[in-house]
């Protein structure tokens, strides 16, 4: 199995399991701060599908050689290959966000069917289910982008 496919596999696990904390656990439990995992599953499905769709272009060598770092794969896909396949980014770059002030908040709490995230200077983030729903969505729809485009030479790959 070439790398792209496993990062395009574990990517698809990630969605899944973010589904079922979102559809299921979350709708069962109730309890906010699952919202977390499943703003860090789709974080997690995003990041292997970038894997995925640079891997296949470096393997077909439309992109230039690079040293293989997350940065790096990370700005080869959003300079050259996100415009190209017409891929938006911005359910990724919330979830960037949401992270990353979630890693350095002071101060985080539930309010009812919500998750605060609170920065050091005090400016609010609230996460909700609804919201989630919507980069769920997204999530689904980059990654049926990504299987289309590495799906094409897919039968290169099969072992006879």
């Amino acid at each position: 199995m070439e790398l792209f496919q496993i990062a395009r596999k574990r990517a698809g696990e990630n969605v899944r399991m973010a589904d079922h904390l979102l559809h299921v656990t979350y709708a069962s439990l109730g309890d906010p701060k699952l919202l977390l995992s499943v703003v860090h599953h789709l974080h997690n499905a995003w990041e292997e599908g970038i894997i995925a769709l640079v891997e296949h272009e470096r393997l077909f060598k439309r992109i230039q050689p690079f040293q293989d770092t997350a940065e790096n794969r990370l700005r080869i896909f959003s300079e050259k290959l996100a415009n190209r396949h017409g891929i938006n980014i911005s359910s990724l770059k919330e979830l960037v966000e949401i992270e990353q002030l979630h890693k350095n908040s002071p101060i985080e709490f539930r309010k009812k069917d919500r998750f605060v995230i609170c920065s050091d200077r005090y400016s609010i983030k609230t996460i909700h289910a609804k919201e989630l729903k919507e980069h769920y969505r997204m999530t689904i729809e980059f990654l049926k982008k990504i299987q289309n485009i590495t799906a094409k030479h897919e039968r290169i790959f099969r072992r006879s």
